[in-house]
């Protein structure tokens, strides 16, 4: 998955982001998180916006964690609403 955004990252210029945590249940063990976390740290300050669709619970927690690791814009989406994410990181 790195190299795919290394790739789309190469295309243009502070692109939107969607993260669609519909289905994340956690990490099964710590080092997937931390690989995840070089991702995010890597990558802090590439996109414009970034759109985060969810539920509730996570989003809470994962809020706390990325305002710490990025400068991006970022907006919260229900799960129902992926299409209005979708817009709204394009958009920016």
């Amino acid at each position: 998955m790195h190299a795919l955004l290394h790739e789309r990252l190469g295309t243009t210029d502070n692109p939107g982001l969607v993260l669609d945590l519909t289905s994340f249940e956690g990490y099964e063990e710590p080092s997937a998180m931390l690989e995840d976390l070089k991702v995010d740290t890597a990558h802090a300050n590439d996109f414009g916006r970034i759109a985060v669709v969810g539920e509730r619970r996570w989003m809470e927690w994962g809020a706390r964690v990325v305002n710490l690791l990025t400068g991006s814009e970022m907006q919260w989406f229900e799960s129902s609403d992926t299409e209005s994410a979708i817009a709204w990181a394009r958009d920016g």
